[in-house]
Protein backbone atom coordinates (compact mmCIF):
# COMPACT_ATOMS: atom_id res chain seq x y z
CA UNK A 1 0.00 0.00 0.00
CA UNK A 2 2.88 2.43 0.42
CA UNK A 3 4.14 1.87 -3.24
CA UNK A 4 3.36 5.15 -5.86
CA UNK A 5 3.48 4.65 -9.62
CA UNK A 6 3.96 7.30 -11.89
CA UNK A 7 4.22 7.56 -16.02
CA UNK A 8 7.13 9.67 -17.20
CA UNK A 9 9.21 10.37 -20.02
CA UNK A 10 12.54 9.23 -18.87
CA UNK A 11 14.37 10.75 -21.51
CA UNK A 12 12.89 14.02 -20.53
CA UNK A 13 16.18 15.08 -17.48
CA UNK A 14 15.41 18.21 -17.21
CA UNK A 15 12.17 16.96 -15.18
CA UNK A 16 14.17 14.22 -12.91
CA UNK A 17 14.29 16.63 -9.89
CA UNK A 18 10.83 17.48 -9.78
CA UNK A 19 9.50 13.17 -10.46
CA UNK A 20 12.11 12.43 -7.74
CA UNK A 21 11.52 15.36 -5.65
CA UNK A 22 9.52 12.41 -2.61
CA UNK A 23 12.14 9.88 -3.25
CA UNK A 24 14.57 8.62 -0.54
CA UNK A 25 16.35 6.53 -2.75
CA UNK A 26 16.42 5.79 -6.67
CA UNK A 27 16.72 1.61 -8.23
CA UNK A 28 17.87 2.58 -12.28
CA UNK A 29 16.54 -0.05 -13.98
CA UNK A 30 17.06 1.02 -17.95
CA UNK A 31 18.23 0.22 -21.02
CA UNK A 32 22.62 0.51 -21.63
CA UNK A 33 21.86 3.43 -24.13
CA UNK A 34 20.04 5.50 -21.35
CA UNK A 35 22.15 4.24 -18.54
CA UNK A 36 24.62 6.93 -18.16
CA UNK A 37 22.40 10.02 -18.79
CA UNK A 38 19.80 8.72 -16.48
CA UNK A 39 22.47 8.08 -13.82
CA UNK A 40 23.46 11.51 -13.92
CA UNK A 41 19.72 13.13 -14.06
CA UNK A 42 19.39 11.01 -11.12
CA UNK A 43 22.67 12.39 -9.49
CA UNK A 44 22.37 15.89 -10.35
CA UNK A 45 18.72 15.96 -8.62
CA UNK A 46 20.89 14.92 -5.36
CA UNK A 47 19.34 11.56 -4.86
CA UNK A 48 21.16 8.32 -3.58
CA UNK A 49 21.21 6.04 -6.29
CA UNK A 50 21.83 2.17 -7.50
CA UNK A 51 21.86 1.13 -10.93
CA UNK A 52 21.26 -2.35 -12.10
CA UNK A 53 21.54 -1.18 -16.16
CA UNK A 54 24.87 -1.71 -17.54
CA UNK A 55 26.02 1.02 -20.38
CA UNK A 56 29.57 1.03 -22.10
CA UNK A 57 30.24 4.85 -20.81
CA UNK A 58 32.21 5.10 -17.36
CA UNK A 59 30.34 5.80 -14.61
CA UNK A 60 33.85 7.03 -13.14
CA UNK A 61 33.10 9.97 -14.99
CA UNK A 62 30.64 11.15 -12.92
CA UNK A 63 32.68 10.81 -9.35
CA UNK A 64 32.96 14.34 -8.88
CA UNK A 65 29.48 14.85 -9.88
CA UNK A 66 28.16 12.38 -7.03
CA UNK A 67 30.95 13.92 -4.26
CA UNK A 68 29.76 16.96 -5.09
CA UNK A 69 25.67 16.44 -4.37
CA UNK A 70 26.53 14.10 -1.48
CA UNK A 71 24.99 10.90 -3.09
CA UNK A 72 25.63 7.47 -2.78
CA UNK A 73 26.08 5.71 -6.15
CA UNK A 74 26.27 1.81 -6.64
CA UNK A 75 26.59 1.20 -10.49
CA UNK A 76 26.39 -1.68 -12.96
CA UNK A 77 25.37 -3.38 -9.60
CA UNK A 78 23.28 -6.03 -11.27
CA UNK A 79 20.21 -8.27 -10.69
CA UNK A 80 21.54 -11.75 -9.65
CA UNK A 81 24.44 -11.35 -8.85
CA UNK A 82 24.16 -8.20 -7.08
CA UNK A 83 20.97 -6.68 -5.64
CA UNK A 84 20.17 -10.45 -4.81
CA UNK A 85 23.35 -10.87 -2.80
CA UNK A 86 23.00 -7.35 -1.04
CA UNK A 87 19.86 -8.31 0.08
CA UNK A 88 20.52 -11.85 0.91
CA UNK A 89 23.81 -10.10 2.92
CA UNK A 90 21.38 -7.59 4.59
CA UNK A 91 18.84 -10.38 5.90
CA UNK A 92 21.48 -12.70 6.49
CA UNK A 93 22.72 -10.32 9.40
CA UNK A 94 19.24 -10.44 11.10
CA UNK A 95 18.37 -14.09 10.87
CA UNK A 96 19.29 -17.58 9.62
CA UNK A 97 18.75 -18.07 6.26
CA UNK A 98 18.94 -21.91 5.57
CA UNK A 99 18.07 -21.50 1.58
CA UNK A 100 17.84 -18.68 -1.00
CA UNK A 101 16.75 -18.85 -4.48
Amino acid sequence: PAVNTQVADLTNFATYPSLLKEMDLVVTAVPGFMGFRVLEAVINSGKSVVDISFFPEDALQLDALAKSKGVTVVTDCGVAPGMGNLILGRYNEEMKVNRFE
